[in-house]
């Protein structure tokens, strides 16, 4: 089920390893198990993304 955030309620999430903002739907596909996102499409290619085999 997708979730709609406020404005002040929203998770910031950012990459780890470069620091680009990750809408919190993405880190769920892309994070480890906390979420939290350690390589994303601006830092990596998609096949080095965890679950990139469908993305």
């Amino acid at each position: 089920m997708w979730t709609s955030y406020s404005a002040d309620t929203k998770p910031d999430t950012e990459c780890r390893n470069c620091g680009s903002h990750i809408i919190p739907q993405t880190a769920r596909v892309i994070g480890d198990e906390f979420n939290n996102v350690h390589a994303c499409p601006e830092c990596t290619t998609y096949r080095e993304l965890p679950g990139g085999d469908f993305l």
